[in-house]
């Protein structure tokens, strides 16, 4: 099942919107979806001896950054779970973000592959969540 923190079931706007706000809202909402979907980002990276691979997992939830993705500290993140149930976190960002890399001495972009074990991806889930909560005041 995939699930978008930034879906519109999980945005409550404070007070009245104005139906220009609304629209771009779901504009962002709806490039926020394609972040990590299959056969657009593809990343296959062995570690341990393990193969993890995007596009033969299991999409479980996707983040982004509050900010433009022309920011530098923009960043984007999706969880998968293999088929045989290991779970890691697919990221990418910004010469700013925490996905940066120093290349020549100078920060850039980059991207990483992190397996996660069972406890550490729910406390990233629930950590996306506690965000929009924060984040959208949700009741």
């Amino acid at each position: 099942m995939l699930f978008n923190i930034r879906s519109p079931s999980f945005i409550k706007c404070r007070g009245v919107c104005s139906l220009q706000h609304i629209l771009n809202l779901k504009k962002i909402i709806n490039q926020t979806r394609v972040c990590f979907k299959k056969g657009n980002t593809i990343m296959k990276r062995f570690y341990n001896d393990y193969l993890y691979d995007t596009d033969n997992s299991k999409l479980i939830a996707e983040n982004c950054a509050p900010c433009s993705s022309f920011d530098d500290r923009y960043y984007r993140e999706a969880l998968y779970q293999t088929p045989e149930g290991e779970f890691f976190l697919v990221g990418r960002g910004g010469a700013m973000s925490k996905y940066s890399q120093l290349f020549n001495g100078c920060s850039t972009g980059g991207s990483a592959l992190n397996p996660l074990s069972i406890g550490e991806a729910e406390d990233w889930y629930r950590e996306q969540l506690d965000q929009v909560y924060t984040g959208y005041d949700i009741t």
